[in-house]
């Protein structure tokens, strides 16, 4: 295995962490400063401080289901 795909994985790991554990913060501080999320319903945010936005209300108001 190719160390950029080891580091991929580890970064995926991460990602899916966040999700899971509900973290905002921790989840969009994985993507690029100027990285963008397009959330299930179209909706885009962009940048670090713009997905924890998106991310925030969506944690704080749903259940969201976990990632296995």
């Amino acid at each position: 295995m190719s160390e950029g795909t080891i580091i991929i994985e580890a970064m995926y790991k991460q990602l899916i962490n966040a999700w899971n554990d509900r973290n905002a913060s921790g989840m969009a501080e994985l993507f690029h400063p100027l990285g963008e999320l397009i959330g299930f319903d179209g909706s885009l945010a962009v940048g670090t401080q713009g997905i924890s936005d998106h991310l925030t209300p969506i944690f704080r108001d749903h259940p969201t289901p976990p990632y296995i």
